[in-house]
This record gives structure tokens, sequence and C-alpha cells, in this order.
């Protein structure tokens, strides 16, 4: 099992590799590649280890390792700094990369001298392998490193926040939080596995999210090609809470006071036309598009426009021009929208993907913790799939629109993420829980509410965060009030933990766990209606009860 789990923390970023070629292979930098090439360095090195089953395999194991230890934490300060736009002076760089190539070749006399190890001796537990170590006098070089390089990066990261007109806060915040948990890993948890290669999943994880958002939002990009002959027309842009996000030089020039905006920020209460009339639009108080102002001896116009994307974010899109040029740029302009609009939806959907890869990769990880569910997360994320497109089809339920069931089915391989709290003993045990252990499992569905609430809380689509929230909490609640962790009562449940339920217990009765066998599914179905208005919503187990022939096809499938 904990080989396994080692092979996954290993295989994760291969996969971020393999999106940071397939998505930014245009503009991504160089850091970023070598960052994730040390993360997969390390966690190698970490399963490798693992298998390990001589003393020389080990010890070759913890050399690849420490490879990649050497220069994470340098190329990691390099990705943060583009990230919150900082500037590394050259004296840094050049004293940061002549410490890791020092570390680095201390790192490969592993085996061979004292220096680094003074001795090594090879463990063997429950078929899991791991080094039992001394250290030698160099390897308070390492630390000396990574205390210095992870420093700098939190100092570089708390700078950032004095550069607000220029960095994005989110920005800034998830940079301190993905160099402040690596520091606590190195050293408050120092050598207690397997933090280590687990934050840097985790941390790469949040450093591609911020990739995505500043993609996203950057307008600047997406305007270059089409306004790139033209010093006529500016742009400025807002979202749904009045929050800058963005504008372009020419803006800047004939409206001053955009100078003085924070990215991320809301408007202030400047007393200036524009600012005003911009306020207005955003409150939807004006229904008119086109607003005149006088700057000097211009005339400029403000179109505001309103990009509706598919995850329900609202980006106010202030397109500003000399109206003397009005009747020669009009058609380039209508152009130039219809392709930013295509375009902003395009990575909407594309961060949407990377955000639901994610979720299936760090859910599996939790699954795989647990030898009796198997498979659980895909085969309950199609029967959701299949039983709320039904649902849908129905009528019966209005709130059912298509971005509530989108939520609902990305939600449903999150519903076990609390078992990640579950000690290993219990998640494990090849058998029925006594009571007291019961209680201690009864517990994971708030552990899970709690750990999707931290994940997701950078998420600007709340009705998602609700959803997925509501499904790790409230899928154990029984319609009769007998469930946990509340003891919620008939429509006091949230809809989609009810259907939560029944796709969690259908898939329970006619999957083969350890301490049972799998039910047909006849008996299967006999059960779910003999609990309906017991444990299950009457209604939804009825509807349930019609997709037989479809649940039987997946599961077969499966």
């Amino acid at each position: 099992m904990a080989a396994t789990f080692y092979f996954i923390l290993f295989a994760i970023p291969l996969f971020y590799l393999f999106i940071l070629l397939l998505r930014f292979r245009e503009s991504i930098s160089m850091y970023y590649l070598l960052l994730c090439i040390c993360i997969i360095l390390i966690n190698y090195g970490y399963w490798q280890m693992g298998i390990s089953t001589t003393l020389e395999e080990a010890l070759s194991a913890s050399r690849v390792s420490y490879l990649g230890s050497s220069f994470v934490a340098y190329f990691m300060v390099f990705s943060i700094s583009q990230i919150t736009k900082t500037r590394i002076p050259i004296a840094i760089q050049c004293i940061g990369i002549g410490l890791s190539t020092v570390v680095a070749s201390l790192g490969m006399t592993i085996g061979y001298s004292p220096i680094y190890y003074k001795s090594a001796q090879l463990v063997q537990t429950d078929g899991f392998s791991y080094l039992v170590k001394e250290y030698g006098p160099a390897h308070i070089i390492f630390l000396v490193q990574i205390f210095l390089l992870l420093g700098y990066g939190m100092f570089i990261v708390s700078v950032s926040f004095t550069k607000q007109k220029k960095v994005s806060y989110i920005s800034s915040i998830c940079s301190l939080a993905v160099m402040a948990s690596v520091s606590i890993v190195y050293f408050i948890k120092i050598g207690i596995y397997p933090l280590l290669p687990l934050a840097y999943d985790i941390g790469f994880a949040i450093i591609l999210l911020l990739l995505n958002r500043i993609h996203l939002y950057n307008t600047i990009g997406l305007s270059e090609e089409a306004l790139r002959n033209t010093q006529e027309y500016g742009f400025v842009t807002f979202d749904s809470k009045g929050r800058f996000l963005d504008g372009d030089a020419i803006a800047r020039k004939w409206f001053p006071e955009l100078n003085e905006l924070k990215i991320d920020y809301s408007i202030p209460d400047y007393n200036t036309e524009f600012l005003k009339q911009i306020n207005v639009w955003i409150s939807g108080e004006d229904d008119e598009t086109i607003r005149l102002f006088t700057c000097g001896d211009r005339i400029i116009e403000a179109k505001r426009r309103i990009l509706n994307l598919r995850t329900n974010k609202i980006v106010f899109f202030i397109q500003l021009r000399d109206d003397t040029k009005q009747q020669q740029y009009t058609q380039l302009i209508e152009n130039y929208n219809r392709d930013l609009k295509h375009n902003v939806e395009l990575k909407t959907h594309r961060l949407e993907q990377i955000q639901s890869d994610i979720i299936i990769s760090m859910a599996s990880i939790v699954e795989n913790r647990d030898s009796n569910t198997g498979g659980h997360i895909l085969r309950t994320s199609d029967i959701i799939n299949v039983f709320v497109t039904h649902l849908m089809s129905t009528g019966l339920y209005p709130q059912l629109n298509e971005h509530v069931a989108d939520c609902i089915i990305r939600s449903a391989p999150l519903h076990d993420f609390g078992k990640i709290a579950i000690s290993d003993a219990i998640l494990n045990k090849p058998g029925r829980y006594t009571p007291e252990e019961m209680d201690v499992m009864k517990k994971h569905p708030v552990f899970g509410s709690s750990i999707v609430e931290r994940i997701l809380h950078s998420s600007e689509d709340e009705e998602f965060k609700n959803i997925a929230q509501n499904i790790a909490h409230y899928h154990h609640e029984k319609w009769d009030g007998s469930g946990y962790p509340e003891g919620l009562k008939g429509e006091e449940i949230p809809l989609e933990a009810r259907i939560m339920a029944l796709a969690d217990v259908f898939d329970a009765l006619v999957s083969k766990r350890v301490y049972k066998e799998n039910l047909g599914f006849e008996e299967t179905f006999s059960i779910i209606e003999e609990s309906s208005g017991s444990h299950f919503d009457p209604d939804l187990c009825r509807e349930f009860l019609s997709c037989k022939e479809e649940l039987i096809l997946i599961q077969k499938q499966l």
C-alpha cells in the first residue's frame, strides 16, 4: 500500500509536466519545467527507496531524491517570483545556483563517503523499505540552503504585497501559502513520510492554478494583436464584484485615476465621472452601454461589455476609444471583442478541466489509502452522471439546471475526501467496525467538508463550492433523521446529498468488499426500494429505480 502511494505521488508530477507542455507550451518559463522535473526526481527517489531490496538500491534512490531536492527550492523561488512579478538580483541568482550545485555534489557522495551520511541502514516494514541514517557534517549545508532559499522566497512574496497595483493579491496569498507550507514540512515535520513529496505535489498544483488564473485575466495578451498598430484604443476590465482586473497603458493615460487602483480590489470612492459611471454599470443601475467623457482635448467613448463565462463568472470589459476614429475602427473592434470572448471562454473551460483533473488525482490518493473501496470514486461518478441526467429530463426538480447538474457531477469524487483523516488501522480493517471504530468513521463527512472548503476557497464559483461541501458533509444523512453526522431529516438534507446517498449505497451493495460479497442487482434494488422513506428520499428513490437498466449497464462496464 505504501509503495503504491509513493508511486502515485511520483506519477502526479508527470501529469503536471504533461499539462505544462500541452497547456502553456507557447509561454511557459523554463523555471516551471525545471521545478516540475525536480519534483519528479524527488518523488521518484522516494518511490524507488520504498521498493528497494538492498542497501545499495536504497542509497542510489536517496542520491536521486537529493539531486532533485538540491535544486527544487531554487527553481521554486524563481517560479514564485515570476507569478508575483518580483525581480531577483543577479548576485542572489548566482549564489542560489552555486549553493544548490554544491549541495547536489555533496548529495552524490551518499554511500561513498561519510561526509553526508555517516551511516545508513536499510529497514523493511510490511514490504516497504526506508533508510535509518545518521547525518554527516555536510548535511547542515543542505538545511542552510533550504532555509535561505525558502526564506528568501517568502520575503519576495511578502514584498509583492506592496505592489498591489501590479500584482493580484490572490496570487500573492497563494504563493505565500506554497512557500510557507513547504517551509513547515522542511523545518517542523522534517523526516515524517510522505509529507514532503505530497507537499510538493499540492504546492505545484496551486502554482498551476495560479498560472491559469493569470492567463484567464490577462486581457492585455488577448488584446495586443488587435490593437498593436494604434494608439487610439484602450480597455479596462472589472469582475462582477467591482474588483479591478486590468487596464492597458492607453486607458491609464486617458484616465490617470486608474493608476491608483489595485488589482483584485474594489473601486474606491473616487470623485471622477469615469469611475462613478463604472460603479453604476456594475451595479446594474444603468442600461445604457455607451458614455462619452472629456479628457483634455479628447472625447473618449467608453462602451460597456459583459462577458458571461460558463462558470457563471461575469467580466465587465470597458472598451475605450477616441471618438474621432469611430468609423475607421468600428469593424476592427467588433471582431476583436468576438475573439476575446471566445478566448476567455476557452481559457475558462481549460481551467475547469485542470481543476477537475487535479480533484480526481487528489481523490484517488485518498481512495488508495482505503483497501476496501477500490474504484469507488469512478463508479459513483458515473452513477451520479446517469442519475442527474435522468432527473433533469423529468423536470421534477427545477433547481437542477445545467450548471447545478455539472457541479454535482464534478463534486461526486470529493464525497469521501474526509477519509484521509481516518487512521489506516480503522480505514483498512478487514471486517466490521466496533462501535468505537464506527464513531471514528462517522467523523469523516465533517473532516471532508472542512478539507473541501480549504481546497476550493479560492474558487469564484460559489455554487460549486457549496454543492461540493454539502455532498461531502451530508451524504450519510437519512430521510428519517437517523443518519450522521448532523441527523438531518427530510428536505433539511440538501438535494445533492440525497442524490449522492443513493449512488453511494448502490455502489457499496453491488461491489465486493473485504468484509462482504457483492449483492446481485435485483437484491440491491430490492434493498433500496425497501429503504425508500427511511434511508432515502422516496421521490428520488422512485426515479433512481427507474434507471435500473442504465445503472446495471454502467456497473457491468466498469
